[in-house]
């Protein structure tokens, strides 16, 4: 199985760690009660989501406020220059057959931050029958006890037929697991006060009907929840109950669980992700980690680790080389840094501090005297050799896959670290996120013993689309593994692809067309299920056969017709055409009319 490093990690099991680029403030700021108020923001945000089994995610819906994508089949999503709020913007992950994932993330202006998270396998727990009642452990430890007639419909009204139950319990003391917790564990208690939440178990739970009716627990009833004591600290005899609020991004305190000695019993009263934690008072926290010559320490690792509640938080500095958030107040700290990735087996520490306990604000720079790490500097590039700011580059080493993203002029720093520098050889591939276009993997020795600049990255691939088509009973495919186009066109043709191989002057480019389609719809944007005819089409035989050339034409000086119905145009989820056509074409040098079918995908 593939390890996966995050480059960009906003982890936080057990205290809120968010990120920010604000210059060094000396004067603290206060937190008051409730949550904060929103400060609006313009920034960008990416990042990378994956399935509980490491594997990378493509379709994941993501949602920040108005605004929404897609991930891809690197499983990245990015947004570039969206309004977010400085004191947290509520990243959400959808996907069918998953529980839902949400982040927090504080956004700040001009700056790109990320989000990660991890889905959440939407298995079956058990059934039971509404109008009775019953019992469904929940997976991975727990259970939940219902009284009858306590299941409501989505308008409130009494449930009586089967419940389907799925649930599965988080277990905070396994780190593969909390990128599966929703938020980062910032709190509002009973008395609407800003907490930092210890947890000692958590799960979520989905009801729904046979039919995917979503339904929960009517208004004033409630159900039994058990959950398993997983932390090796002392189990208190109480604990807290708190809910995820979905869309704060905040946990909120409501009921108490009991212990024991085995398990903790409590009452919940409607279903999200419940979970059971010690709310502790909090102070800001900020820190610049820079090099001897002042450089920050953009995207380096940071362990925050609290020794006497056994509790860690991960997070990656921003190109300002800052972390800053929340930390319990009056409690000593372990800060270690590593080189730019999420820590391993064969990964040790570049650097630790120890951090007295404070209840006051923290603000300062650490100049870090000792950083080890050999560099590879890029840029990736489009076809036309323009620097690309919302782009990625995937390295591959053995079992190990890791993504790196762009700055705004497309530059790109990837740390060399120790786990990289045993492998023999690995390769680079970059992506531009916009268009899906990507760069041949180009293999590299790993002899690096230096900080080292590589040529520019051409992200000008597109193997995702293709066309495939029978000419005359022969069948053809073309992946356009160079890079192809489908765009708008002049007059009354509105799409076409073919090759892009040059440019003729500032604004003209020349187009080898091995494979060309133009749609005649009088200027109009082509429709899903639309049906249209094909005002242009060409086809040279010798891109796939090395046999004497053929042109094959159709056109409205040829006396021939075909006809294309769009199967997909850009959508949300979705930046491609798709189509079919069918019809017949005429060979030029011989004026025979023969058969063409086939279908396309392009942007």
């Amino acid at each position: 199985m593939k390890r996966y490093l995050i480059y960009f990690t906003f982890l936080l099991s057990c205290l809120v760690i968010g990120s920010c680029n604000e210059d060094i403030i000396n004067d603290p700021v206060q937190i008051d009660q409730g949550i904060p108020p929103i400060i609006e923001v313009i920034g960008s945000l990416a990042g990378t989501v994956l399935s509980e089994n490491d594997e990378l995610m493509e379709g994941v819906e993501v949602f920040v406020g108005s605004e929404s994508t897609v991930t891809n089949k690197d499983g990245v999503f990015s947004f570039v220059d969206i309004t977010m709020n400085e004191n947290g913007s509520v990243v959400t992950f959808l996907k069918s057959g998953f529980f839902p994932n949400y982040k927090i993330i504080n956004a700040e202006q001009g700056v790109k931050v990320f989000a990660n998270a991890v889905m959440i396998t939407k298995e079956l727990s058990g059934t039971f029958v509404g109008d009775e009642g019953g019992l469904v452990n929940i997976r991975d430890g727990g259970s939940l006890v219902f009284g009858p007639d306590v299941i409501a419909d989505a308008d409130g009204n009494t449930f009586s037929g089967e419940v389907m139950l799925y649930s599965k319990l988080i277990d905070p003391t396994k780190v593969e697991q909390l990128y599966q917790m929703p938020g980062d564990l910032r709190a509002l208690n009973e008395n609407q006060a800003l907490n930092q939440l210890v947890t000692y178990a958590m799960a979520a739970v989905e009801l729904e009907s046979s039919t995917g009716e979503k339904l929960n627990i009517k208004e004033g009833e409630t159900a039994t929840i058990t959950l398993p004591h997983l932390s090796s600290s002392l189990a208190p005899s109480e604990l807290p109950l708190w809910y995820f609020d979905e869309s704060t991004g905040y946990w909120v305190e409501e009921g108490m669980l009991s212990f024991d000695g085995n398990v903790y019993t409590g009452e919940v009263s409607h279903f999200s992700f419940w979970n059971g934690d010690d709310g502790f008072d909090l102070v800001n926290f900020k820190m610049r980690f820079v090099d001897q010559i002042g450089e920050p320490l953009e995207r380096m690792a940071v362990e925050i680790f609290v020794g006497s509640l056994n509790l860690t938080a991960w997070q990656t500095t921003n190109s300002n080389g800052v972390v800053s958030g929340f930390i319990p107040a009056n409690e000593d700290l372990i800060i270690r840094l590593y080189t730019p990735q999420y820590p391993s087996s064969c990964d040790l520490p570049n650097f630790e501090i120890l951090f007295p306990a404070t209840n006051l604000d923290v603000d300062e720079e650490r100049i870090i005297d000792y950083f080890e790490a050999n560099n590879l500097f890029v840029t990736v590039e489009d076809c036309m050799g323009n620097p690309l700011p919302n782009a990625y580059v995937v390295l591959t080493a053995q079992n190990t896959v890791a993504q790196f993203f762009s700055d705004d002029f497309g530059n790109i720093k990837i740390p060399l670290s120790d786990c990289i520098e045993s492998m023999s050889d690995f390769t680079l591939t970059a992506v531009d996120f916009e268009t899906g276009f990507h760069s041949n993997p180009l293999t590299l020795v790993n002899d690096y013993t230096q900080d080292t600049s590589l040529d520019p990255i051409k992200a000008c691939n597109q193997s995702e689309t293709y066309v495939e088509f029978e000419l005359d009973g022969v069948s053809y495919v073309e992946d356009f593994c160079e890079s192809n186009i489908f765009e708008e066109g002049p007059d009354n043709w509105i799409y076409r692809f073919g090759t892009r191989v040059g440019q003729e002057s500032e604004d003209s480019l020349s187009i080898d067309h091995y494979f060309l389609l133009g749609v005649y719809d009088d200027g109009n944007l082509l429709e899903l299920n639309g049906e249209y005819l094909l005002s242009t089409v060409r086809i040279d035989t010798d891109r796939w056969d090395n046999q004497l050339k053929q042109i094959y034409r159709c056109d409205p000086n040829f006396n021939c017709g075909i006809g294309v119905t769009m199967t997909s145009i850009p959508d949300a989820l979705s930046p491609y055409y798709e189509g079919e056509f069918d019809g017949e074409i005429i060979n030029t040098q011989t004026n025979e009319i023969v058969s063409l079918t086939g279908k396309f995908k392009s942007f």
